[in-house]
């Protein structure tokens, strides 16, 4: 009886003693050794390189496909994004974005990584929030894990009163998809915050979430991919040392605050003995920065929003809809 080949290495699968016909398909048997290219898995990643399982409306995301070691060079069929509809009403997903062919081909890395820009569609009423891409390799059909699609908060709340976010932070005061939302940061907070701040040499400004919080970090490269957000080790994190409270009538508030090198993948800050993140030339008497920026900004929410507006009409068509029944029921009699 033929075994099941045994996962060998990081992709390489060994031929159970060089036997025919227990490779995968496409693949051949040399020496004892499946030989070619294979998919080895299906991730959703962010900008960062992170694998997620939700993003928010308008972000970019990347659908990344992970091949066996034999595979640059080799070319998917297809990688289609689908939006998943409800199993439960037997509807077919919805097919909505198809790759160009001429993005299918694995890089050197053996990977096939596809940017797409997250949305509902504008087309539906009531969109579905789940999606799923699926691939196409050798008449092997893959299909990724799914994705939760989720509204952009611009607002958060503190003792029910409503304040716009205007700085990484802020996303901390949501209730609920604050990771989510701070490293999408589907606001630009990360911009203003390091612009108020008026950082020296900034670059890159994102807002990445470490220690269980949203900051603000940055790199010191004009080059968007380093360091840190798209492959490097290293990247620059704001912390705040004080903060002056607002009252009503402040416009602006003073802040103190440093800058630290840290490791991404540890959250651990390292020695900066080139002073690649120096906030500021001129520090005060504690080895801080400070700074005037504008207070937290109250805003009012909006009265009657889209939902709002789809509430009312399905309102209005059930009640005319009982007026109806009620109709046919009274001249009938």
């Amino acid at each position: 009886m033929t075994k099941e080949c045994e996962p060998c290495g990081s992709a390489d699968r060994v031929c159970c003693g060089g036997i025919e016909g227990t490779c995968n398909s496409g693949l051949s048997c040399e020496g004892g050794v499946c030989i070619g290219c294979e998919i080895i898995n299906l991730k959703w990643q962010n900008s960062q390189g992170k694998n997620i399982s939700r993003a928010v409306d308008g972000q970019t995301i990347y659908a990344l496909v992970t091949g066996s070691s034999s595979c640059e060079g080799e070319k998917l069929d297809s990688l289609i994004i689908y939006e998943k509809d409800d199993a439960l009403l037997d509807r077919k997903n919805d097919e909505i974005y198809t790759t160009p062919s001429d993005l299918l081909a694995f890089a050197s890395d053996n990977k096939v990584n596809i940017p797409w820009k997250a949305v509902f569609l504008e087309s539906d009423a009531s969109p579905e929030n789940t999606f799923l891409f699926k691939t196409n390799f050798n008449d092997l059909i893959s299909q990724s894990p799914t994705l939760e699609l989720i509204w952009c908060n611009e607002v958060y709340q503190l003792e029910e009163v409503p304040y716009k976010i205007q700085t990484c932070s802020d996303y901390n005061n949501l209730t609920e998809n604050n990771k989510v939302q701070c490293e999408a940061d589907c606001t630009g907070a990360a911009v203003k915050e390091a612009s108020s701040l008026a950082i020296e040499n900034t670059q890159n400004a994102k807002c990445i979430y470490t220690n269980k919080k949203c900051e603000l970090a940055y790199s010191t490269d004009a080059d968007p991919d380093l360091p840190g957000f798209l492959g490097e080790e290293f990247i620059c994190r704001i912390s705040y040392s004080t903060m002056q409270e607002c009252v009503p009538s402040d416009n602006y508030r003073t802040v103190s605050f440093s800058s630290d090198k840290i490791n991404l993948a540890t959250n651990i800050a390292v020695s900066d003995l080139n002073n690649d993140c120096s906030a500021c030339q001129e520090e005060n008497s504690l080895g801080y920065c400070e700074r005037e920026v504008l207070c937290p900004k109250i805003t009012k929410l909006p009265f009657f929003t889209f939902f709002n507006f789809l509430l009312a009409i399905i309102t209005i068509s059930l009640v005319y809809a009982l007026i109806g029944i009620f109709k046919n029921r009274l001249f009938s009699r």
